[in-house]
């Protein structure tokens, strides 16, 4: 059997070594990389980073809490995150400071934006000019307010508008106060206010009976609970009612004109 091609015929197996090769340095070999990894860095080649995420130290890194309390004693101006509010960052006291120039109106709009703006913000701190506008304005103006029947009425002490249910029909019209710490008093003419403002202002006393704008009774106990005419002790501190039961009005009798001749 002839052969025809040269390739057929066992070539012995030779190895070259190079020893100045051998102890040159290995090249790394290439790192592998998942197909999902690879799409993300395609995808971040096209977009603009971030100027907060390409900051080391960012604000928005760390909590609410732990900033409020480093705030004071950083000096190096933190690098703040675009387009969030940074209101919640600053310090209570600032924030106290800040709302007793904002109308009263704009502060209860802010404490309605977060749960956290909602207990940092006070409105009660605004300007008492813008309190007394707002609550007229809103007495007479809102139509949740005016439509209602009775229609609802405005506190001068805690400046909400409310229900006529929880405003007393007798209440004070005069205060006398302290005019300095040496002595004297001062006689002050006293606007409406709701039978919890005049409990915590010392107007409503433990046992005084309150008799409400749509003919509504209550009485208040020792622990400065405000109870309905229907209830007979108070759960707390344990004492009876106060009030009288309603006497039944008198209805005149009419005499009958039969059997009767002039």
């Amino acid at each position: 059997m002839a052969i025809k091609d040269r390739s057929e015929y066992v070539q012995p197996f030779t190895r070259v070594i190079d020893f100045g090769t051998q102890n040159e340095k290995r090249r790394p070999l290439p790192v592998f990389q998942p197909k999902h990894e690879q799409n993300l860095q395609r995808r971040a080649r096209g977009r603009k980073q971030n100027p907060s995420t390409m900051l080391p130290v960012s604000a928005n890194r760390f909590s609410k809490r732990t900033l409020r309390q480093y705030l004071n004693t950083i000096t190096v101006q933190l690098p703040l995150s675009k387009g969030l509010c940074h209101l919640e960052i600053l310090p209570q006291d600032i924030i106290n400071q800040i709302s007793q120039y904002v109308p009263y109106e704009n502060l209860i709009y802010l404490s309605w934006v977060s749960k956290a703006l909602n207990k940092m913000v006070d409105p009660r701190l605004a300007p008492h000019e813008t309190k007394l506008s707002f609550v007229l304005r809103a007495e007479r103006d809102f139509y949740r307010h005016y439509s209602s029947r009775p229609s609802s009425l405005g506190c001068f002490m805690c400046y909400k508008i409310l229900p006529a249910s929880v405003f007393a029909i007798d209440q004070q019209l005069q205060a006398e106060l302290p005019a300095s710490a040496l002595g004297g008093s001062v006689v002050v003419n006293l606007r409406r206010f709701c039978i919890g403002c005049g409990i915590q202002s010392g107007f409503h006393k433990p046992g005084d009976e309150l008799i409400t704008r749509i003919d509504d009774r209550f009485w208040i106990c020792d622990c400065l609970c405000v109870h309905g005419e229907k209830t007979l002790v108070c759960r707390s501190c344990g004492v009876m009612c106060y009030l009288r039961p309603r006497r039944a009005k008198a209805v005149p009798l009419l005499k009958s004109t039969v059997g009767y001749s002039d």
